[in-house]
C-alpha cells in the first residue's frame, strides 16, 4: 500500500510543483521525494513478497523526478516551460496509474 499512497501525495507535489513559490518547493522537495536506494529496497521487498508489478511500477515512478533533476543539473538545464511539462507529464502519469489501479484492484468484476 505504501507505493501507492506515496503516489497520492507526489501527484499533489507535482501538481504544487508547478504553482507555489520555490522556498516551498525547497521546502516539499525534501520531505516528498524518494531516493534511489529508497526506490530499490521498495522494489527489493516487493520481489521478496512476491508482490504484482503494479506494485513494482508505483515504486518506480516517483523516481522520474530524480531522472529530472540529475538531466537538469549535469546534462543540460531545462527551461522554465520544459520543466513545467515534464511535471505535467509526470503528474498526469501518476494520476493515470492509479486510476488504472484503482480499476484494477477495486472495480474488478462489479
Amino acid at each position: 500500500m505504501i507505493p501507492f499512497a506515496y503516489l497520492v501525495l507526489f501527484a499533489t507535489y507535482m501538481l504544487l510543483d508547478m504553482v507555489t513559490s520555490d522556498a516551498t518547493i525547497g521546502w516539499l522537495d525534501s520531505l516528498v521525494t524518494i531516493t534511489p536506494s529508497t526506490t530499490a529496497c521498495l522494489l527489493f521487498f516487493s520481489r521478496l513478497l512476491k508482490l504484482c508489478r503494479w506494485h513494482k511500477v508505483a515504486c518506480i515512478i516517483p523516481v522520474t523526478s530524480d531522472i529530472e533533476t540529475f538531466i537538469d543539473s549535469n546534462i543540460l538545464q531545462f527551461t522554465q516551460c520544459e520543466i513545467f511539462a515534464i511535471d505535467l507529464a509526470m503528474l498526469l502519469l501518476s494520476v493515470l496509474f492509479l486510476l488504472l489501479a484503482h480499476k484494477h484492484f477495486f472495480s474488478r468484476g462489479c
